[in-house]
């Protein structure tokens, strides 16, 4: 009876944890880049996914971002052209550089168009790396400052942007007027394979998967595309390629946030929100075991 009741105990705690940390919408960094005067400079924004409300976090001045991501370590990466104009990442503390790597002219060479246009960091804290007008990959090692080039995939694909999810690696991108969505190998590139193509931009689009607040055992991948209705982001769908639209909004890069990035109290609730649920799925998958 005791052990029972320990149990019923347990339960409602869950509940509750879960419960409670609901309401906290999900949310993710953006960037977008414009020009001011011939100047470049880019926002960095947070954006809600439940009410489609922006931030302004920051705005970095005679930089192009053309994307960024969250490194595991809990820093800011971001990529794109300084004034320069040359190839860069940043690593940014609160907005402010910490650290600047130039991308070798024979990497990515902004005068015949090849600007950063994707990054995506993995557990490990290596750094995908693809630009605009060249179809080869590369891993970004943060702290030897190396690239390495993983070459292209097989049918040449533009890449726009990675994710992983699942275990797996995915690409989005296009290959003259048809966009794609392809399951990336990294141990081959050349066995990489297309999931979905569209011969409407369906696919032509930036991509960030996060887990999900509302499900213990679910991750969730937003993708952000330009088409008929304008710029919307929405959730894709790896089971069969299909996109519901959630919000509209004009950014360029998309990032997950950070427990520790920025220091502000929204973030802090977010941090707790999420090991809130995690909790409550450790006890409630403890529970239902004995």
């Amino acid at each position: 009876m005791q052990s029972n009741n320990i149990k019923i105990f347990v339960l409602l705690i869950t509940i509750f944890l879960i419960n409670s940390s609901l309401p906290v919408a999900q949310t993710i960094w953006r960037s977008k880049a414009s020009r001011i005067g011939g100047v470049s400079y880019s926002e960095i924004y947070s954006f809600n996914l439940q009410n489609c409300e922006k931030k302004t976090y920051c705005t970095k001045s005679d930089f192009s971002v053309g994307d960024l991501v969250m490194h595991p370590n809990g820093q800011l990466f971001i990529g794109g052209i300084d004034g320069g104009p040359e190839a860069e990442i940043q690593v940014l503390d609160t907005c402010s550089q910490i650290k600047s790597v130039t991308i070798p002219i024979s990497i990515a060479n902004v005068n015949v168009g090849q600007s950063l246009f994707a990054l995506c960091a993995d557990k490990e804290g290596q750094i995908y790396v693809a630009f605009n007008a060249k179809t080869n990959i590369y891993r970004f090692n943060p702290e030897t400052e190396i690239f390495t080039d993983l070459g292209s995939l097989p049918n040449n694909m533009y890449v726009l942007d990675f994710t992983f999810t699942g275990g797996k690696f995915y690409a989005s991108g296009y290959v003259g007027s048809v966009s794609h969505i392809m399951e990336i190998d990294l141990d081959n590139i050349g066995q990489s394979k297309v999931l979905f193509s569209d011969n409407n931009g369906a696919y032509y689009a930036k991509l960030i998967t996060i887990p999900n607040l509302n499900d213990c055992k679910e991750a969730v991948t937003y993708l952000s595309r330009w088409v008929d209705n304008g710029p919307e982001v929405g959730i894709f769908d790896f089971s069969d390629g299909s996109f519901t639209q959630i919000c509209l909004d004009e950014g360029n890069g998309m990032a997950s946030l950070s427990n520790s990035w920025p220091p502000t109290r929204n973030a802090i609730f977010s941090s707790i929100s999420t090991g809130t649920i995690a909790a409550g799925c450790f006890l409630m998958i403890f529970v239902m075991k004995t």
